[in-house]
């Protein structure tokens, strides 16, 4: 059986976090074979399922639980028609970002007023559609800011060309503990580092910024502490934006598919963490965010016949 993993840009950990599902399966299943390709981003992956009925039973997407909310809603301008039925079916990783400047005034996003932000490509819901939700409604900055699409491949050129005065280019990658996690950098952010230029790092300015977006799309979107010190050079610590990476499938996507990718990752997390940014990916990794009502079914049977049990 031939299985489509639509994933995100290359650049970003999406199609790396792809391939350590897709490579897993292929090498060690006799009869499920994954090939990942890059996308757009995750909501152009939802917009591909809304589309694409026929490809319900033979593609999996990456996404995560605030995509599939927005995708459900549907909120536009980036879903003009619901797409729902999605249920997850094994997680890579968590992510966070972080912004980075050049200007040492600049001390949160609320600070960002009458300034240049440079954001991931327009169908990235993590590098921008929430950092354009979070700044405009959250952070009240709505028509007193310069959003640059510039792509994640392009963010740090950008900064210090000074095309931009900020970006939302620093990207961390967790396996866990949820409650704590220790992050890897990823992404970009290395070839940050290497410009030997002082950054400054920072996020929003408050929780209410993220109450603010739930009040007005009726979404809410995760937010997490990212500790001083997780970046080098990072002295204080940032709020900022969280979410869960994983692969979802239609509710109609067949059980023993669902049940194979999981069972395969299960058997062999050694393989599926050579390519995750951060270190020590395992089955309870894989478990992370889900719930029984979020869940293929395929994927849940999965994570009981190895033991592990997906809470309600």
């Amino acid at each position: 059986m031939h299985i489509d993993v639509l994933t995100s840009p290359l650049g970003t950990p999406g199609p790396t976090e792809g391939m350590s599902v897709g490579e897993t399966v292929s090498r060690y299943s006799t009869w499920c074979k994954l090939t990942v390709a890059e996308t757009p981003g995750w909501a152009y992956n939802m917009q591909f399922m809304g589309k694409y009925p026929d490809r319900w039973s033979n593609t999996l997407v990456q996404s995560d639980d605030y995509t599939q909310m927005m995708a459900a809603k549907p909120l536009a301008p980036y879903f003009t028609e619901p797409v729902s039925g999605m249920r997850k079916v094994i997680t890579h990783s968590m992510n966070s970002y972080l912004f980075a400047t050049l200007d040492p005034n600049i001390k949160t996003a609320a600070d960002l007023a009458g300034k240049s932000v440079g954001l991931g490509l327009a169908g990235q819901v993590a590098y921008a559609v929430a950092p354009k939700q979070l700044l405009e409604i959250g952070e009240g900055l709505e028509g007193n800011l310069d959003i640059q699409y510039v792509g994640p491949a392009n963010m740090v050129s950008s900064l210090t060309d000074g095309l931009v005065d900020a970006v939302w280019v620093v990207n961390l990658n967790s396996v866990g503990p949820v409650d704590d996690p220790v992050w890897a950098l990823a992404g970009f952010t290395n070839q940050l580092l290497a410009t030997g230029k002082t950054v400054y790092y920072f996020g929003y300015s408050s929780q209410d910024v993220f109450d603010k977006v739930a009040a007005s799309i009726g979404i809410q979107p995760p937010s997490i502490v990212v500790k001083a010190g997780t970046v080098p050079g990072q002295t204080e610590d940032c709020l900022s934006f969280m979410h869960p990476a994983g692969l979802w499938a239609h509710v109609t996507f067949p059980e023993e598919y669902a049940y194979e990718v999981v069972k395969q990752c299960i058997e062999h997390p050694e393989d599926v963490d050579s390519y995750v940014p951060a270190s020590g990916w395992t089955a309870d990794t894989g478990a992370m965010f889900m719930t029984q009502a979020n869940s293929h079914p395929g994927a849940l049977q999965a994570f009981a016949d190895a033991g592990i049990t997906i809470s309600e």
